[in-house]
Formats: C-alpha cells, sequence, structure tokens
C-alpha cells in the first residue's frame, strides 16, 4: 500500500439538524423494537391459531355427525397449525445473545442476529398457518 491508499478525507465538522439527530436516534433504536415487534405478532398469532383450531374442530364435528372419522386428511390442518405455535413460541422465547466483553459491535451483530432469527421463525410460522388453513378448506371437499 502506497501512501495515496492511505490518505484520509477530512470533512468539514457542523452541528447534525432535528432530522438527521432523529434519524440517527431511530437507526439505533429500530433493532431492538423490531425484536419486540416480531413477538407481539407471534403471540397475536398464537391466539388466532388456537380460536381458528377451535372453530375447526366444532365444524368438523357438526359435519360428520355420529360417524366414525374414515379421512385423516381432516387432520392435516391441525399438524400445520401445531407445526405453526411451536415456531410462534421459539419466537416468543428470549434467545441467547454471545456477545463479548467491552465489545459493544458483538452486541449490536447479536441483537441483529437474534432478530433475523425471530423473524425467520415467525414467517415459516405464517406460512405454515395459511398452508393450514387451506388444507383445512380443502378437507370438506
Amino acid at each position: 500500500m502506497t501512501d495515496e491508499d492511505l490518505e484520509i478525507e477530512t470533512v468539514q465538522a457542523r452541528r447534525p439538524t432535528a432530522e438527521e439527530r432523529y434519524y440517527h436516534e431511530i437507526s439505533y433504536k429500530d433493532p431492538v423494537e423490531t425484536t419486540t415487534r416480531i413477538e407481539e405478532t407471534a403471540k397475536y398469532l398464537l391466539g388466532i391459531i388456537a380460536g381458528i383450531s377451535g372453530v375447526y374442530l366444532s365444524a368438523y364435528k357438526l359435519s360428520i355427525g355420529k360417524t366414525p372419522v374414515a379421512n385423516l386428511w381432516c387432520f392435516l390442518p391441525f399438524l400445520f397449525w401445531a407445526a405453526a405455535m411451536i415456531l410462534l413460541i421459539f419466537v416468543i422465547f428470549p434467545m441467547k445473545y454471545e456477545t463479548y466483553k467491552d465489545e459493544p459491535e458483538s452486541l449490536k451483530k447479536a441483537v441483529l442476529s437474534a432478530r433475523n432469527c425471530k423473524y425467520i421463525l415467525l414467517s415459516i410460522g405464517t406460512f405454515s398457518f395459511i398452508i393450514g388453513i387451506i388444507s383445512a378448506i380443502f378437507a370438506f371437499r
């Protein structure tokens, strides 16, 4: 490397404007708040899954009457909903942050990693929930 490659660019310092301070504050608060929003979404989806599975079970019992269950495809939605519930429960549980002492960058990386993991679990759980609804619709055909 030459001295030209190591040249440091100097920039005139100035106070940030109110708008710049606002966006700076948002940039370091947003990852933590996003994790909270993901967990809240998982809680709501768990409630919705519990409600829909109860309604589906009631509708299924009314439709079969007293005849024994012969079609195992009718239980497929419950498998998808159970998978979704398990994934969403993992979203709610706190994750272990592996960080290095006196290194704030490692803490930020751990928070972002946990947020991404929770987002992936939420996405897969939501997809499983939707597939369960679709399979419940086809179970009555």
